[in-house]
């Protein structure tokens, strides 16, 4: 099985629908960066504007969190699939974006 290509900075985003119902879905989660990989699924419904994450963490660091930017944009991302559901009653099945980190402030 191939190796996922990881980028050389920022991180790539890939979220995938594991299940739908009419009202909520289940999404796997998986942010690639430089050195491994975090991962987790998440919960989304239209009747609750949170969103309910299993732990995310890494398989070969498992200590290491996740940094909060990268949440943050995950969510971004996942209300996409809300709005997608509440406006046309349909969960969207997957999304890949790259995101470069944010810059340290001087």
């Amino acid at each position: 099985m191939a190796q996922p290509v990881l980028p050389h900075h920022g991180a790539r985003f890939q979220i995938e629908r594991i299940t739908a119902a009419e009202n909520s879905a289940q999404y796997r989660v998986q942010i690639f960066v430089e050195d491994g990989c975090y991962e987790s699924e998440a919960t989304l419904s239209i009747e609750s504007p949170g969103i309910v994450w299993e732990a995310c963490v890494r398989e070969d660091q498992p200590e290491q969190p996740m940094a909060p930017w990268m949440q943050k944009h995950a969510e971004s991302l996942m209300r996409t699939f809300r709005q997608g559901a509440t406006r046309k009653g349909v969960w969207g099945r997957r999304i890949r974006r790259w995101r470069d980190a944010p810059s340290k402030p001087s």
